[in-house]
């Protein structure tokens, strides 16, 4: 067992992206002193959101059932890594003792740690989602669109992740 996520990167990383894919504000607070440090930064945050939506992409995630989000971010119960798009759920009775303690909570892992092989003690576990992946990558694609047009040239940036994310 890790040691438990403390600062949320993925969510992180992800409040990021929507900053950058709202319509910009009027007044000094997206001026800068060094627009393209800002320029470069956010382009290599977006790239490292591209690994994160890697990571967490399926062909059919938007049709996997929907778990709902409570206030605290949900974590893996193997890793301790803060959960944001994907999970894998135990859909049997792991954790209920078969009289009277039915578990309040199905164990819940990471798509890394399902796919190396960590599962619940009944292997009965299935993908479900936090949220869509489809309404997340439009964020993405609407930030990258902003960065570019804040380059100029458009240089350095992918248009689109899908491409990639669809094996191509």
């Amino acid at each position: 067992m890790c040691n438990p996520e403390l600062y949320g990167i993925r969510q992180l990383l992800y409040n990021h992206i929507q900053h950058l894919a709202s319509p910009p504000t009027e007044g000094p607070s997206r001026n800068s002193d060094h627009p393209e440090r800002d320029i470069e930064t956010s382009t290599k945050l977006i790239q490292l959101f591209d690994d994160v939506l890697q990571e967490e992409y399926g062909r059919e995630h938007d049709s996997l059932p929907l778990i709902p989000r409570t206030s605290q971010p949900p974590t893996c119960d193997f890793c301790g890594a803060n959960l944001f798009l994907s999970v894998f759920q135990c859909m049997g009775k792991c954790g209920a003792d078969e009289v009277s303690h039915p578990r309040n909570t199905a164990p819940t892992v990471c798509p890394s740690c399902f796919v190396e092989g960590r599962t619940c003690i009944c292997g009965d576990m299935s993908p479900s989602r936090l949220q869509s992946f489809s309404t997340v990558l439009e964020q993405r694609n609407l930030a990258a669109a902003a960065v570019r047009r804040l380059q100029g040239s458009g240089a350095g940036l992918p248009h689109g992740n899908t491409d990639r994310l669809h094996g191509k």
